[in-house]
């Protein structure tokens, strides 16, 4: 999310994929953000809320990661999504 506007030009909060990642750092970041990370199957296997710049999160064993701004009113509730 580095270098991008947290919220997309529709109105709607911008979330990133990183497939193949299980760490992350927000170096260099503007604002915090949540990040979770997922397995093959979309179950998260640890999520991280407000995390601020300079700062990095880890899941050995995650497949990807899911990044949004924290910045929003209402966040919605991370869920596992049917495939």
């Amino acid at each position: 999310m580095l270098g991008r506007s947290p919220i997309a030009a529709n109105g709607l909060p911008l979330v990133m994929a990183f497939p193949r990642c299980s760490s992350v750092h927000t170096c260099f970041m503007a604002y915090p953000i949540d990040i979770a990370f997922i397995d093959r199957s979309g179950n998260i296997l640890a999520r991280y809320e407000n995390v601020r710049p300079w700062r990095m999160c880890s899941c050995p064993g995650a497949w990807a990661v899911l990044e949004r701004p924290s910045i929003l009113a209402t966040p919605p509730t991370l869920q596992q999504v049917p495939a």
